[in-house]
């Protein structure tokens, strides 16, 4: 069931991506990243919180990656992947950080 979701967003993200005329050449890439980063984080989410609270800190370091590029478009498909993921798949971790 999982894997369907992902499959599901995978092409949400490549759907969503093409129709905007803003896209980027990392807007793709970042989304798959957004979703890649959020997969890790909800399968470790039982570690202890400083292991949670690094990997969060990794993925701000990572939006970061992008904003420093000047690509605005790629970090909001980092952003709305990474919370869509973990929104789907972990509503308690979802509640928590958002």
């Amino acid at each position: 069931m999982k894997f369907k979701i992902l499959i599901i967003l995978v092409i949400a993200v490549f759907v969503g991506s093409c129709s905007d005329k803003k896209q980027t050449a990392y807007s793709n890439e970042a989304g798959l990243r957004g979703i890649q980063v959020a997969k890790e984080i909800v399968e470790h989410c039982d570690t202890t919180r400083l292991a949670l609270e690094g990997m969060i800190i990794e993925t701000v370091a990572i939006k970061s990656e992008y904003l420093k590029k000047g690509d605005t478009v790629a970090a909001k498909s980092f952003q709305k992947s990474f919370e869509e993921y973990i929104k789907s798949q972990n509503r308690e971790l979802a509640k928590r950080l958002f």
